[in-house]
């Protein structure tokens, strides 16, 4: 009886290990996913504001190779570290429990029942092929410009057609 009891505790105590390592690999991919979308949002903003220096200088007839650079350059590096921190994510996503392994000590698994992952990974969200109708409500509103009539963005902030300041 005491040889049982004292499996039980040690598989008790694998079982709170991997239970640790699990919650810890959420909080890493968690972080990284919080890292990757404050990437993406400041990348917007630059994009935002690229167009926003383009159409102006457009406008003035002041469009220069030299001013752009800084913009581009931005994000290139953006893309870099989007690319970089997706790559670390990914890998996370993909680290498998070892636990105890140099012990021959095997997850904990009871007579009848089957292994339980206390943090399942989500299922990866299908692609825009797979669920065409989602992505179509996703698409930004599109209103006409007050000035041309051209079809642009709600966000806007100027027609691409005519250049006009829309908001």
């Amino acid at each position: 009886m005491s040889d049982f009891l004292e499996s039980a505790k040690q598989k008790v105590g694998q079982a709170i290990n991997r239970a640790s390592w699990e919650t810890q690999k959420r909080l890493r991919i968690n972080s990284k996913q919080s890292e990757l979308n404050k990437l993406k949002e400041e990348r917007e903003n630059v994009v935002e504001s690229l167009t926003s220096a383009v159409m102006l200088l457009y406008r003035q007839g002041q469009l220069t190779d030299a001013q752009l650079r800084k913009y581009c350059e931005r994000l290139v590096e953006m893309e870099r570290e989007t690319m970089l921190v997706s790559a670390q994510l990914e890998q996370i996503r993909a680290e498998v429990y070892e636990g105890q392994q140099n012990a021959g000590i095997s997850g904990m698994v009871l007579p009848g029942m089957p292994p339980i992952n206390p943090f399942p990974v989500p299922p990866t969200p299908p692609t825009p092929k797979q669920n065409a109708p989602a992505a179509k409500a996703q698409q930004p509103a599109m209103v006409p410009c007050p000035t041309c009539g051209e079809l642009v963005r709600a966000q806007a902030l100027f027609c691409n057609k005519c250049g006009t300041k829309l908001h």
